[in-house]
C-alpha cells in the first residue's frame, strides 16, 4: 500500500511540475503560487513513503520463552 501511495503522489508531483511550467509560460502567477505549494506537498509525502520503503526490514519473529533457556 506503501508503494502505491508513493506512485500515486510521485504522479501528482510530475502532473503539478507540467501545469507550473505551463503557468509560468502563461505568467499566471496566482496559478503558479497554487502550484508550487501542492508540488512542495506531494514532494514531501513522496520522500517519506520512500524513506519509509527503504528502511523496511523483515521482521523477526521472537523465540518463546522457554527456547531461550
Amino acid at each position: 500500500m506503501i508503494a502505491e501511495l508513493l506512485r500515486d503522489h510521485e504522479t501528482t508531483a510530475r502532473t503539478a511540475r507540467w501545469a507550473l511550467s505551463v503557468a509560468r509560460t502563461a505568467a499566471d502567477a496566482p496559478t503558479e503560487d497554487l502550484l508550487t505549494q501542492r508540488l512542495i506537498v506531494h514532494e514531501r509525502a513522496a520522500w517519506m513513503l520512500r524513506s519509509l520503503l527503504a528502511e523496511e526490514r523483515p521482521v523477526a519473529i521472537a523465540q518463546p520463552l522457554e527456547a531461550r533457556a
